[in-house]
């Protein structure tokens, strides 16, 4: 299916970070308007610079709950994510941290987002916010239950910021993703830092779907990881001057994009 939607040979996928929502600690008491202002004005930007795809990911409610978003936040990313595909050229998926598949493929079907993201997906993994348990045997049931075999599911492996609580063998871990998702995303240990391209290029000769880089990606690599993965997501070098929490910067976005068609 992702080669359907997205028909190339290395896509890449801009991120529209959220600002904090209400209710989260970093909320300083913005409108409704204002936030998603913000989120349309960098969809356009980006789209608009070429990229392939967009992600919405409510990256401002840090310090993320674990599998869970209150109701309120919940219905503004509705509200955003539903704006934003009305007028998208692009695919456009969803990313509700921290794991929140429930929420994410609900949300994904019913607004007609074309992907999610799914950071454990069949690990057993741990983060500042406590223990995480596999997901894939329930977030498949309830996609099959909602009749959303046409919302691509993106998941981690050794997703950044979470730990192992204990080790296993990629190659176990990797016969589910072979089996059941439409995209792999492989980080570094955090947001915007670079992924071991040895582990990349390990990964890459198992998998049978799509291996997506998910941090760090910049001018400086993305010749290199264009020749390994099948795409990019990129959220840091993006923003104005780099720094994750500004709003995206077209010539940053230009700068990228233009290495992609020498």
């Amino acid at each position: 299916m992702f080669e359907a939607v997205f028909k190339k040979k290395f896509v890449v996928i801009g991120m529209v970070h959220l600002k904090p929502l209400p209710g989260s600690v970093k909320y300083d008491g913005e409108s409704i308007e204002e936030i998603e202002k913000s989120a349309i004005d960098d969809a356009k930007i980006l789209m608009n610079n070429g990229v392939d795809g967009l992600m919405i990911e409510n990256f401002g409610d840090k310090p993320f709950l674990n599998e869970r978003i209150d109701l309120f936040p919940l219905l503004i990313m509705t509200r955003i994510v539903s704006k934003i595909i009305s007028f998208s050229s692009v695919p456009v998926g969803v990313n509700i941290e921290f794991n929140c598949w429930k929420e994410e493929i609900t949300l994904a079907k019913a607004t007609g987002a074309s992907f999610i993201r799914v950071e454990v997906f069949n690990e057993f993994r741990y983060n500042n916010a406590g223990i995480l348990f596999p997901s894939f045997s329930k977030l498949l049931r309830l996609r099959k239950e909602l009749n959303a075999n046409d919302v691509m599911i993106f998941a981690d492996l050794n997703v950044k910021h979470t730990y192992p609580i204990f080790d296993r063998d990629v190659e176990d871990l990797l016969d589910d993703f072979n089996k059941y998702v439409d995209a792999m995303i492989i980080t570094g240990t955090a947001t915007g830092k670079p992924v071991d391209l040895e582990f990349l290029k390990r990964v890459k000769s198992i998998s049978k779907v799509p291996v997506l880089v998910g941090s760090g990606v910049k001018p400086d690599n993305i010749d290199v990881i264009s020749r390994i993965a099948d795409g990019a997501i990129v959220g840091t070098f993006f923003k104005r001057d780099g720094i994750v929490e500004n709003p995206v910067d077209p010539t940053r976005v230009q700068k990228l994009m233009k290495i992609l068609v020498k």
